[in-house]
């Protein structure tokens, strides 16, 4: 019974480790997006910039180009980073699951295990009343025995017999 109890506290602590993992990295993917889109903002934000430049003259414009390519590096390395970020966020929350199904297989075997001793102990308690069942009929039966042995030896001895 102890052992079936352990067994599901494992089995919850397991479930509500992966609910923590898992809600972890619901709001780092939800961060991440959000911190993509600010970048992306910003490099529409940039880009508009580029356009009017443009206009003002060719010396102005190859300055704004260069800007716009730095900012546009400077998105697409931040969105790399986020990517690889979501990717080790996804991992750990794979490992997390394997976590979960190694402790519910253990938590399954533990109390596989719990409930095998429990039948042990019924089948020996089981044995133990039989035997002492026998023991009893045994002893009754010698005091049946004894009772009508003593019974002849009085008769055989009463003034009668």
């Amino acid at each position: 019974e102890e052992a079936a109890a352990a067994a599901a506290q494992a089995e919850a602590e397991a479930q509500a480790a992966l609910a923590q993992v898992k809600s972890e990295a619901a709001q780092a993917e939800a961060g991440l997006a959000a911190e993509a889109e600010a970048e992306a903002a910003a490099s529409r934000g940039a880009a508009e910039k580029l356009s009017k430049a443009a206009a003002k003259g060719s010396d102005a414009k190859s300055k704004a180009l260069e800007s716009a390519r730095k900012e546009e590096k400077k998105a697409a390395d931040k969105a790399a980073k986020l990517r690889a970020e979501l990717l080790t966020a996804e991992e750990a929350l794979a490992a997390a699951t394997a976590d979960t199904a190694t402790a519910e297989v253990e938590a399954r075997v533990a109390a596989d295990e719990a409930t095998a001793q429990a039948a042990a102990l019924q089948a020996r308690d089981a044995k133990l009343q039989t035997a002492a069942a026998l023991a009893a009929d045994k002893a009754a039966a010698a005091a049946a025995a004894e009772a009508e042995a003593t019974e002849k030896r009085l008769f055989f001895f009463s003034p009668g017999g």
